[in-house]
């Protein structure tokens, strides 16, 4: 869901998409005659604004926007708030990931927050974000055992896929209105893309 949603950011903001293009043709130009063998991880790790995007993915529309739920074995005292033993706590990742006092401009797809040397990469008032301001996959000992997985597809399936089709809404409407999944709402909503290939696939 992750790679899905990054390629449905990109056909909206078409600048974006270009830039990612572009990082991936230069990086894939001088591999294309024998790519199964010379695309390496050195060569997948060096896309960087692919990278980025895919944070800001996470970050923007998390694939898990709560976690199931888990208990305390004692009484906690958390933030000003008592928690019993036994009482069920579930994280809000999307409340987290749009936290006005951690991240500049929440409401827009900015990759270039991830880029440490950008003043979005701060937070509204300069400081460091929490380490937990961000949290896809949650963290710690019950860190999500697919976040390795889901890095390592990101970065050897979405150049390839890039590099050899491109993507456009299907429907129109869908480039002025963004259907949003809602918990507790029944059915999916759905975007449907359609594709053209860029070049012949080897």
């Amino acid at each position: 869901m992750s790679s899905s949603n990054l390629v449905t950011n990109s056909c909206f903001l078409p600048e974006i998409k270009k830039r990612l293009v572009d990082e991936i043709d230069a990086r894939l130009d001088p591999l294309a005659e024998n790519l199964q063998e010379l695309f390496t991880l050195e060569e997948a790790d060096s896309n960087e604004f692919l990278m980025r995007c895919y944070m800001e993915s996470l970050r923007f529309e998390p694939p898990v926007p709560q976690t199931t739920s888990t208990t305390f074995t004692q009484d906690v005292e958390l933030c000003g708030f008592n928690i019993r033993k036994g009482d069920p706590l579930m994280l809000n990742i999307e409340q987290l990931h749009h936290d006005p006092t951690q991240w500049q401009r929440h409401e827009e797809y900015l990759p270039d927050r991830w880029d440490t040397s950008n003043p979005l990469s701060k937070k509204p008032d300069g400081g460091q974000r929490h380490a937990y301001a961000f949290a896809p996959f949650v963290g710690g000992r019950r860190v999500c055992v697919g976040k390795t997985f889901a890095e390592l597809a990101v970065k050897f399936t979405l150049p390839l896929i890039f590099y050899h089709m491109d993507f456009s809404f299907k429907e129109e409407a869908h480039k002025i209105t963004k259907p949003k999944y809602v918990i507790g709402l029944k059915g999916c909503p759905v975007i449907v893309l359609k594709k053209e290939n860029r070049r012949e696939i080897k």
